[in-house]
């Protein structure tokens, strides 16, 4: 799943649920750390998020 405007992250918390791999950018910093922490909720791991430019 890509997701090119991903904003809060919603679609890759369902993505990440469903077990689907996926991609997500945001030019929004906060966005970014707002989609982080969303991630981690699923299984308290890393959530594969790598940073934002």
């Amino acid at each position: 799943v890509a997701d090119f405007f991903c904003g809060c992250g919603t679609t890759l918390f369902v993505a990440k649920k469903l077990n689907r791999n996926y991609i997500g950018c945001d030019n929004n910093h906060e966005a970014i750390k707002i989609t982080k922490n969303r991630l981690r909720q699923i299984n308290r791991t890393k959530s594969g998020v790598l940073g934002w430019l």
